[in-house]
């Protein structure tokens, strides 16, 4: 019987002893049935899903009200037939009820490493929603808008390509699905606008995202990554390169690299412009050998910002500016790397850094230098540095520095007067703190 006719069949199976299975066909009046609010419950699209206990019927031409807020998997949150919503009542039945989502406007809060709770609103409807498993590529070629991922596994065995407006977002934050990678590059956004990636873990497994975990690229804009985690890969976390106005607000990239050897966390290049970095936490591993890569570097850059962020065993310097200008450095925890914490070199112009706490590095706390010695004469010295209240201990680890606060090329001029400003300077105010035993800036050796 067809159950789109005057009956609806409901199919039940009884799994004898002798592992026979036998159907058992029940009729149910269609007067029984009534309209779903989760579209969800209709997984097979025919226009009939089963929800609270009963058949329902799927009314794609019903006007977009909000009802009841509807909880299938008891998770807290549920659908009112418009959007998500956040079910604030201990349930009494098969059926949750809560205010619906147009009035009140359910979030989550995400913990960065510094402490400072960010929402991320789920108010907004799911253009698709995709459970363990699922084709992303499929979803990211079709769809347009926001892609909500179930809790669960993904494989991504090549890159997955985003096309502009598009976000793909975890559908329940406290568990985020997990992206196995073995690609080259897990994520690209080359050439797109307006894209999101929140709350979603990317895991290479020790060997895969050989380059990149997630791929910036060349005319990228408007791309923000929200508490994302990037793990076990082997290259780059996150490559930025040629991109405008990019955001990385939260997550952790924690060990990567081959061998003992730290790769970059976020490595950012080529002319890109307005680069934010605001509580990210990069861990490396505790017995890295030294000659790494920085845990986060910005080559060729305007506008480049790391706040609040934490740096755990990077294999060589924790924040690396190279011929960046518009920087600021502040509020960062920056432990435990095999040479500065902040390291600020080749004709890099205007730098704020301030609040920042820097112990345990092999070499000085901070570095400001032309590093002509590394590339044969290529650079030139870094002007209009402002370092305030910094607290600076325990680093020139292995006695490479004259001093374990900061080392400044001696064409520098250090505190300079309102005369001064036309000529390489970095002012260093008094609220800077450093060890008893050291002084508070000493000469770079090179």
């Amino acid at each position: 019987m067809n159950k789109k006719t005057t009956s609806t069949v409901v199919r039940f199976y009884i799994a004898f002893a002798v592992c026979v299975v036998l159907p058992v066909t029940l009729l149910i009046s269609p007067a029984h049935a009534t309209t779903c609010i989760d579209p969800l419950s209709d997984p097979d699209g025919d226009g009939w899903g089963y929800e609270n206990g009963m058949s329902c019927m799927v009314n794609t031409n019903a006007p977009q009200t909000a009802g009841a807020c509807v909880d299938h998997d008891g998770d807290g949150w549920g659908w009112n037939g418009v959007a998500s919503c956040l079910v604030t009542a201990e349930p009494s039945s098969s059926v949750q009820s809560s205010v619906p989502a147009t009035t009140q406007q359910p979030t989550v809060q995400a913990q960065t490493a510094s402490g400072t709770a960010q929402s991320s609103s789920l108010t907004n409807s799911c253009a698709t929603t995709l459970s363990s498993g699922a084709n992303l590529y499929n979803a990211i070629s079709s769809t347009s808008g926001r892609i909500c991922l179930r809790p669960g596994n993904y494989s991504l065995p090549n890159t997955l390509s985003f096309q502009s407006n598009q976000t793909l977002i975890a559908l329940d934050p406290s568990n985020p699905p997990v992206i196995n990678t073995s690609a080259v590059r897990t994520m690209a956004t080359t050439g797109r606008s307006n894209v999101t990636i929140d709350n979603i873990v990317i895991d290479g497994n020790g060997s895969g995202a050989r380059e990149f975990g997630i791929l910036v690229g060349n005319g990228s804009n408007n791309i923000t990554l929200n508490n994302v985690v990037i793990r076990n890969t082997f290259g780059i976390g996150v490559g930025i390169t040629g991109a405008a106005n990019v955001t990385i607000r939260g997550g952790t990239i924690t060990n990567i690299g081959q061998d003992t050897r730290l790769r970059q966390a976020v490595w950012t290049a080529n002319n890109s412009r307005n680069i934010t970095i605001n509580g990210l936490t990069v861990r490396g591993r505790v017995n890295d050998v030294a000659g790494g890569d920085h845990a986060i570097t910005c080559i060729d850059v305007d506008g480049f910002t790391v706040t609040n962020t934490r740096t755990e065993y990077a294999g060589s310097g924790a924040v690396a500016i190279n011929n960046c200008s518009r920087i600021v450095v502040t509020n960062n925890e920056l432990h435990n790397g095999r040479e500065h914490g902040v390291d600020i070199v080749n004709g890099s112009i205007g730098a704020t850094v301030s609040g920042n706490n820097i112990t345990g590095f092999d070499r000085s706390a901070m570095v400001f230098d032309d590093h002509d010695w590394q590339c044969a004469g290529c650079g030139s010295n870094p002007t209009e540095i402002t370092v305030s209240n910094n607290r600076m201990s325990g680093n020139n680890r292995i006695n490479l520095a004259r001093c374990r606060g900061i080392a400044v090329d001696s064409q520098m001029v250090v505190n300079p007067s309102q005369q001064q400003l036309n000529r390489d300077w970095v002012r260093i105010t008094t609220d800077n703190q450093v060890d008893s035993d050291s002084s508070l800036f000493c000469q770079h050796i090179h």
